[in-house]
């Protein structure tokens, strides 16, 4: 009997060795991000527990979801990727972070939803690295008509607190109404940024008050 059970489990466990070799685990975010847009609470629960551990793995297939219009969906899409990007964002991870950033700029490309764009915008400061120029996409955005989206980023930029954040919006106060200009400056104020002095002393000589 002793023999009879030593054997099962042998084979039990070469069972799962062999599944184990043979599966195929790529799909499995897709599969996680499929059952977290389910009317299944327990598939949604399960999904929300285990998305995060594949980290890049899994930011493509949560992308979408942030348009969908069920709230609880698009809510947990944008917690399980704000894990990811903190995830990413630990010393030592540059690689991942780099990738999970530039995946994080394609929901502020034209035509975005409102939402979707706002949700970018509050994602990318978590995972934006210091060094690399991540903002020329947001340049347009804080220049342009829409005053809720500018207000959005100048607020990314501003958590984001890089260099080149700080030049933005240094050199986009010469292309705005008075009053998002002092905003902007404000938030490079804040920021005690020494290289964008001579972006901000340029403005010393400028007729508005």
């Amino acid at each position: 009997m002793k023999l009879y059970g030593f054997a099962f489990r042998a084979i039990a466990i070469l069972f799962v060795f062999v599944t184990a070799v043979h599966a195929d685990f790529t799909t499995l975010p897709a599969a996680l991000a499929k059952d977290l847009a389910s009317p299944d609470m327990k598939a949604r629960v399960r999904a929300r527990q285990l998305l995060p551990r594949h980290g890049v793995a899994a930011v493509d297939h949560l992308l979408p979801l942030l348009a969908s219009e069920d709230q609880g969906v698009k809510l947990t899409a944008y917690n399980v990727l704000a894990d990811i990007a903190n995830a990413a964002a630990a010393p030592g991870r540059e690689a991942e972070r780099d990738t999970v950033a530039r995946k994080l700029l394609t929901l502020l490309e034209p035509g975005q939803p409102d939402p979707v764009l706002y949700q970018g915008l509050r994602l990318l400061p978590i995972v934006a690295p210091q060094g690399f120029d991540f903002v020329q996409p947001i340049q347009p955005i804080l220049v342009g008509t829409d005053t809720r989206a500018a207000e959005k980023a100048r607020e990314c930029l501003t958590l984001m607190a890089t260099d080149s954040a700080c030049d933005t919006m240094a050199r986009a106060a010469n292309a705005v109404n008075t009053p998002f200009a002092i905003a902007l400056l404000d938030s490079v104020t804040m920021l005690r940024n020494p290289q964008s002095l001579d972006i901000v002393a340029s403005y010393l000589n400028n007729l508005d008050p």
